[in-house]
């Protein structure tokens, strides 16, 4: 036996060495798919960080509005402010795969009201605000478009919390 080793003493070597380097890259190539599970689940949730702290912004915002247009004590009038926040979203639009499915959905039927709301508000403007309200610059709460856009703004609400319900972190 020991003259057979001696005989083959090169190709045994040459065996256990390039077993021993596919067992390296194998476990190597194993660690880098973890590591880039890994990496991809944390950009995953970075970004659910990120549009909730958004969502949750734009809620509260939504809130407000509905609660002035509600509020018995206030003026008869109210400003809406034409340019919505979604910065976040604008930024990582290109991330979203990175959301499950249903985190998606959510997700973009919550800003697509939100993010179209500016162009609505002006056509609702050109066509429900009175010359009265034009005249003061705010819109009455009894008026068509007072109460347009709070539909508007209940709508966009909606999808906004179903939003925030879905991305869970």
């Amino acid at each position: 036996m020991y003259s057979a080793i001696k005989d083959f003493q090169s190709l045994l070597v040459g065996v256990v060495g390039f077993v021993g380097v596919i067992a390296t890259l194998l476990v190597n190539s194993g660690l880098a798919r973890r590591q880039h599970t890994r990496q991809v689940e944390h950009d995953a949730t970075v970004l659910r960080l990120a549009l909730r702290a958004e969502l949750e912004t734009i809620r509260d915002v939504l809130r407000d509005w509905l609660e002035t247009f509600d509020d018995p004590d206030g003026g008869k009038g109210f400003f809406t402010p034409l340019d919505s926040v979604t910065d976040v979203y604008e930024r990582t639009l290109g991330q979203l795969g990175l959301l499950k499915e249903h985190e998606i959905r959510a997700v973009m039927y919550a800003y697509l009201p939100i993010r179209q709301l500016p162009e609505v508000l002006k056509l609702l403007e050109q066509s429900h605000l009175s010359s009265t309200e034009r005249a003061r610059g705010g819109a009455s709460k009894e008026g068509s478009y007072g109460q347009n856009l709070k539909r508007l703004h209940e709508s966009a609400l909606e999808g906004v919390e179903k939003a925030l319900s879905v991305i869970i972190v």
